[in-house]
C-alpha cells in the first residue's frame, strides 16, 4: 500500500506540473491547449527544475540558519535570549523575504523560458511590500478554500485536524491523525480514490485562480 500511494503521489505531482504549465502558458502567452493540459515538454522540465531549485534554496537557507544558530549559541553561552528569541525572529524574517522574492519563480519559468529563480528575484526587486500584501490576501483566501474542500470532500479529515490541534473531547496524537488521514484518502479503495480526485479538482481550481490572479506582475 505504501508503494502504491507513493506512485500515486508521484503521478499526481507530475500531473500538477503539467496543469500548472498549461495554465501559465494560457495566462501569459494566450496559448490554448490542444489536448487539454497533458503534455511534457521543455516548459514542464523548467517548472520541475524551478521547483527543485527553490526547494534547495529553502533547504540550504535552513541548514545555514541551523549552523549559525549553533555557532552563535556556543559564543553567547549564558545569554540564551539571543539564541531563543532574536535569532529565530531574524531568520524567520529573512526567510519571509526570500519566499516573497521567489514567488514569481513559476511564472518567470514559463514567461521567459528559463529556470525561474533568478528572473523571479530580479522581477520582484522593489516590489516586496506589494507582493507581501497580495500574498497575504491569497493566503487567507486559500485557507478558506482549503477548509471548504476538506469539509465537502473529506469531512472526517477536517474533524481529525480539529481533534489534533484542539483540546476537544476527542483529542488525538499526531500518529493517530496521520492514520486517520491515510484511512480516509487511501488510494487502494474506490472511496479513497474518489476523495483524492475531489481534492485534486479543488486544488486545480485554486491553482488556476492563483496563477491568473498573480500574473499581473509576471515577467514576460
Amino acid at each position: 500500500m505504501g508503494l502504491f500511494n507513493t506512485c500515486v503521489n508521484i503521478v499526481t505531482g507530475l500531473l500538477s506540473r503539467m496543469m500548472s504549465s498549461g495554465i501559465l502558458r494560457f495566462v501569459i502567452h494566450g496559448e490554448k491547449p490542444r489536448r487539454f493540459y497533458f503534455r511534457w515538454t521543455m516548459d514542464e522540465w523548467l517548472l520541475l527544475g524551478t521547483l527543485i531549485a527553490t526547494f534547495m534554496i529553502g533547504w540550504l537557507f535552513g541548514f545555514m540558519a541551523n549552523v549559525a544558530t549553533l555557532a552563535i549559541a556556543g559564543m553567547v553561552g549564558p545569554n540564551p535570549m539571543v539564541v531563543l528569541t532574536i535569532l529565530p525572529l531574524f531568520f524567520l524574517l529573512t526567510f519571509l523575504v526570500l519566499a516573497v522574492r521567489l514567488y514569481l519563480a513559476f511564472p518567470a519559468a514559463i514567461g521567459r523560458g528559463e529556470f525561474g529563480a533568478g528572473p523571479a528575484w530580479s522581477a520582484s526587486s522593489g516590489q516586496f511590500l506589494q507582493l507581501l500584501a497580495y500574498l497575504l490576501i491569497w493566503l487567507v483566501l486559500g485557507f478558506v478554500w482549503q477548509m471548504v474542500a476538506l469539509a465537502l470532500v473529506v469531512p472526517d479529515v477536517l474533524a481529525a485536524f480539529y481533534d489534533a490541534f484542539t483540546w476537544g473531547p476527542a483529542w488525538i496524537t499526531q500518529f493517530d491523525l496521520s492514520m486517520r488521514i491515510m484511512e480516509s484518502i487511501n488510494a487502494t479503495t474506490l472511496g479513497g480514490i474518489a476523495r483524492i480526485a475531489g481534492l485534486w479538482i479543488f486544488n486545480l481550481v485554486a491553482l488556476a485562480l492563483g496563477s491568473a490572479g498573480g500574473l499581473f506582475v509576471a515577467p514576460r
